[in-house]
């Protein structure tokens, strides 16, 4: 509800970031303001997933995914590999300490 309202706020990010759950709660926000007529607020908008791929609703600009190869926990919770790009040897975690397998999303935005 939290990015609903800072749209109806008038907030216009230019990009969306998620990673694992936040991914959903990401594109069901974008599927709240596009059930309820309001696809111009996030029209065009950039939106990168790490660690979960979902399904965004029409008007979406530019909609890139990525998770690991060893993202058991991301594989089992995608609904959707649409625009999905693999990370060779990558698990779950965005935690630099684990500095050879976790996603470095930095790399991608």
């Amino acid at each position: 509800q939290t990015i609903v309202d800072l749209y109806a706020a008038g907030a216009r990010p230019a990009m969306l970031v998620g990673h694992s759950k936040g991914n959903v709660d990401i594109a069901n926000a974008l599927f709240k303001m596009y059930n309820e007529g309001n696809q111009s607020w996030y029209e065009g908008v950039t939106f990168k997933t790490f660690g979960c791929g979902v399904n965004v609703p029409d008007g979406v600009g530019s909609f890139q995914q990525y998770i690991g190869t060893l993202d058991t926990l991301g594989y089992t919770n995608t609904v959707s590999w649409r625009n999905m790009t693999y990370v060779y040897g990558r698990y779950h975690t965005t935690n630099p300490f684990y500095a050879f397998t976790y996603m470095p999303i930095q790399n991608y935005l």
